[in-house]
């Protein structure tokens, strides 16, 4: 469930794994601030947000882990909402063609995992390699590629990208 307070907290539930048993709870998400200064991106200003995230961050092998404040804009946000949005509505097109038998062979799904994705994408560059695994329709997406490729890779199309 989500609601917002006047304190700028939005409430979000998150599972915690707590003597082999999942339980919910429900934890604030703190905007911190939403900066005065601003930013210069494709040549607009926008506004930074700063975001607590209230679970600490678990670190192994490392000194320190990462900081619990995040730095974003609402346009990143909406950004990487709508790659999300894109890539969810490939994969049940996807779903839809194969269950249709437009799609031969095995069609191994990303939906519900865009977000790993649309995130790593905003941690690489792209002379960055990634290797894939056979669930990489989304990834394509998010190396730059188009609906079409993959639309026409999985029904074995000329237009594909393989």
């Amino acid at each position: 469930s989500s609601s917002s307070s006047s304190s700028g907290c939005c409430c979000v539930s998150l599972a915690h794994r707590r003597n082999d048993v999942f339980s919910s709870t429900t934890r604030a998400v703190k905007f911190v601030s939403s900066s005065a200064s601003a930013s210069i991106k494709n040549g607009r200003e926008e506004d930074l947000l700063h975001v607590e995230v209230p679970v600490k961050f678990v670190a192994h092998n490392i000194d320190a882990p990462p900081s619990q404040v995040v730095e974003t804009s609402k346009e990143e946000i909406v950004e990487m909402f709508t790659q999300a949005y894109l890539m969810r509505r490939l994969e049940i097109a996807a779903d839809t063609l194969y269950k249709s038998k437009f799609i031969r062979g095995f069609c191994h799904l990303y939906d519900g995992q865009e977000a790993v994705v649309v995130g790593m994408e905003r941690a690489l560059t792209r002379d960055d390699a990634v290797v894939t695994s056979y669930r990489d329709h989304c990834t394509h997406l998010g190396r730059g590629g188009t609906a079409l490729e993959v639309m026409a890779e999985l029904m074995g199309r000329v237009d594909g990208a393989s």
